[in-house]
């Protein structure tokens, strides 16, 4: 075929006019064969080489150093994708491999000896660590008996089959250990999504966390990322939704909410984490321990589960505040059945409740009983709402109620050894709410207990008490090695650091929808004075102080029927001179008084505490003493005192 030198190389017959390019002859020198050659070049075009730049033939040297030159760029970049995934194979190796290096030298028998002495001593520390639930020392002692066990087998035995199938092992061991890690910390290789695939795939159970937050958000109008989305480039999730983000933990202050819903079974929500969500903790058959140092916030969270509880439907609430005058809970005193401020009143108020369970108890057991009776099945639990309300106790400072009831038992002792008719002593409150811890929950009875720092001194000596926590909250405290008080032994290997926050208001979260592992940092909503006051300020009206009698609204979602099995109300108390018989008047134990009165026309002091529900006589003291200003009657009987209405006297004992 001719060859068509100055034109494009296409054949002549096809159509379409020819392009001239411009062209260099030149002549080739001779060479051994002498023949010569002509070369067409093309400098116009391709600048200096005189070949396209697809067909430019390289000397094969050149071509293999471009190959390796790729090939080890490739590699250094997947190595680097998968630099999380790869660094137990590639720590083993480079232990292999010093191992045989050392194989050679002088003296390895004694290397490799201390070698295994070393990853015996780790290995003893891990199992040490593991005992005592300690992480950072099980995780640290593991590894490095791994690694010394790797090295003396390359010391001992060198390059040969031994020294791989103990480097083989040794890997499979640090992966087994490796892998749950990097599957907590999120570590492993990441293909990144693009900013149209996000909303659609991202769902509520995968992505991160700040992915989930915005699952179902349309992509935001922003023409640099429809240009990416549209060129195929790869974009971050969190890059095309940061303009929409806005994190309230940072803000200086986040407002109180209230909840959307009314259920005591949803969850209420009390701020927000570090990474931008909400922040929910559900009451409901829960006890709730808030601890921390004073100053950081502590007081605060209280209050905010107090107002969120007090949104509920079928939320009845009690308060225990040792301080004087109350300063925490006695601003909602009218919303509380009662306020508890003495270490002799908070003992009538644990006992009051724990009489409680005993009724609540075997009411479900009656319930439980018809149940069963017609083919269903039992009946376990307190049902707010179609059994009766659920009640929460607020205790603020534990420690502080724990301390003066032991200096009032002191002192109720020494008046026993002079006094001719030693009253039998009193139960510590320590004990009687440990019990109540343990049993209550099921009965819709929840405890919300505020302290410093809950060491065992707080709960009477032991920390039984303190497993009975689910919810577990903690703002700032004041040494590192208080942690554990709150979140268990081991807590700080495991990221619980609440000695490092720093703002009033933050804290961390333990319950059991929370992680174990690395918890977010949590920041409160705040309840100001003004928020308090919207709820009780009316009951202080006029100069008016104390409780009040509280009149709720309607609730807007009532029960379509009243349960067949709801507990009956119990009739209105009136005191014999016209009183009513208030929520601090001791009311069921003066039910037990009237029906006695009613048996036989009076009732002594061991029939109050044998019939009543308080199982103390210096809360029937005072009951009694209180109720003789409001027409009760008393005579002497011997030694005894008899105590009877007016319209019921007998003598029939005299």
């Amino acid at each position: 075929m001719a060859q068509y030198i100055g034109y494009a190389p296409a054949p002549a017959d096809l159509p379409g006019p020819r392009t001239t390019i411009s062209t260099t002859v030149a002549t080739a020198p001779t060479t051994t064969g002498g023949n010569r050659s002509q070369t067409v070049t093309n400098r116009d075009t391709y600048g200096n080489s005189p070949y396209p730049p697809s067909s430019s033939p390289r000397p094969r040297r050149t071509r293999f150093f471009i190959s390796c030159t790729t090939v080890v760029i490739r590699a250094t970049n997947w190595a680097l994708a998968h630099r999380w995934e790869l660094a137990p194979a590639a720590t083993i190796a480079a232990l292999t491999t010093l191992g045989w290096w050392q194989h050679g030298t002088p003296g390895a028998g004694w290397e490799a000896a201390g070698y295994l002495a070393l990853a015996a001593g780790s290995g003893t520390a891990a199992a040490h660590g593991l005992k005592h639930k300690h992480q950072h020392l099980y995780g640290a002692g593991a590894g490095l008996a791994v690694a010394f066990g790797d090295v003396a087998a390359g010391t001992g035995f060198g390059p040969d089959a031994a020294s791989l199938t103990v480097a083989a092992i040794s890997t499979a061991l640090a992966y087994a250990a490796y892998v749950p890690w990097l599957a907590e910390h999120g570590k492993g290789h990441k293909h990144p999504a693009r900013p149209a695939e996000t909303a659609a795939a991202i769902g509520p159970e995968t992505g991160t966390r700040r992915a989930r937050q915005f699952a179902g958000t349309p992509k935001p109008e922003d023409p640099n990322n429809e240009a990416l989305a549209e060129s195929g480039q790869p974009v971050e999730v969190d890059s095309v939704y940061e303009a929409l983000q806005h994190n309230p933990f940072f803000d200086d202050v986040i407002p109180y909410a209230d909840d959307e819903s009314d259920d005591l079974a949803d969850p209420i929500r009390i701020g927000w984490d570090e990474t931008g969500e909400p922040v929910y903790l559900t009451m409901l058959y829960r006890h709730t321990l808030v601890a921390g140092a004073s100053d950081f916030g502590k007081s605060g969270l209280v209050n905010l589960i107090i107002k969120k509880l007090l949104r509920k439907q079928h939320a009845e609430l009690f308060g225990i505040d040792m301080k004087p005058g109350a300063p925490e809970l006695g601003p909602w005193e009218p919303t509380l059945r009662r306020l508890a401020r003495t270490p002799e009143e908070a003992r009538d108020l644990l006992q009051f409740i724990r009489a409680e369970c005993d009724r609540r108890g075997a009411f479900l057991a009656d319930l439980s009983a018809s149940s069963m009776a017609s083919g269903r099945g039992p009946v376990r639990k307190w049902i707010p709402g179609v059994h009766g309300p659920a009640w929460w106790i607020v205790t603020d400072e534990l420690a502080e109620l724990i301390r003066q009831d032991e200096e009032l038992r002191k002192l109720e002792a020494e008046i026993r050894k002079v006094s001719e008719d030693p009253e039998p002593a009193e139960p510590k409150i320590s004990t009687t709410y440990e019990s109540l811890l343990a049993m209550a929950r099921f009965l819709g009875i929840q405890f919300i207990s505020a302290t410093q720092q809950p060491s065992a001194k707080v709960f009477g000596g032991n920390t039984d008490a303190r497993g009975n926590y689910a919810n577990r909250i903690s703002t700032r405290v004041g040494e590192a090695g208080h942690t554990q008080f709150i979140f268990g032994s081991g807590c700080t290997g495991k990221g619980w650091k609440p000695e490092e926050l720093t703002r009033p208001g933050e804290f961390y979260l333990g319950a059991p929808e929370m992680p174990l592992v690395d918890p977010p940092q949590c920041r409160a909503e705040y309840v100001t004075d003004a928020d308090i006051g919207a709820d009780v300020g009316h009951y202080f009206q006029a100069g008016h102080r104390g409780p009040a009698v509280v009149v709720t609204e309607p609730k807007v979602r009532m029960l379509k029927s009243v349960p067949a099995d709801a507990a009956p109300a119990e009739p209105e108390l009136v005191f014999p001179d016209g009183s009513a018989v208030g929520r601090n008047d001791w009311p069921d134990l003066y039910r037990v008084f009237c029906r006695l009165c009613a048996d036989r026309g009076y009732a002594t002091k061991d029939d109050l505490v044998d019939g009543g529900p308080f199982n103390s006589r210096d809360t029937v003291r005072r009951a009694t003493e209180e109720w003789l200003t409001r027409g009760v009657q008393v005579r002497k009987a011997g030694r005894a005192e008899q105590f009877y209405l007016p319209d019921t006297a007998t003598d029939s004992d005299d």
